[in-house]
């Protein structure tokens, strides 16, 4: 028996020449990704795995294809994560650190 559910990935990808140092670049992944966890486990998701540049989540609520608040939720993690952007180049600022945009 097979089981389907909603996942996210997300990777950072930054240009070679953005940041050159070691502890920039975890610095940047850690602001990013602890954003993004914060949301993702408000939207019941359960995250899987972190990559170092990508982190992999997943919807548990979405194996039962007839819960409609289950699918609406993934959405609203989207939407919200991608609003955040904001929220993590700010703080990315307040550490001198690259910005990211959206790809």
């Amino acid at each position: 028996m097979h089981e389907y559910y909603c996942i996210s990935f997300i990777k950072i990808l930054h240009p070679p020449e953005t940041i050159q140092e070691s502890h920039a670049i975890r610095k940047s992944y850690s602001i990013t990704f602890n954003t993004i966890v914060a949301i993702a486990r408000s939207f019941d998701a359960k995250i899987v795995k972190n990559l170092g540049d990508g982190l992999v989540c997943y919807f548990p609520k979405t194996n039962n294809s007839t819960d409609e608040v289950a699918f609406k939720d993934v959405i609203e993690y989207g939407l919200t994560v991608t609003a955040a952007l904001h929220i993590i180049n700010t703080k990315l600022c307040d550490e001198k650190l690259p910005m990211l945009t959206i790809k």
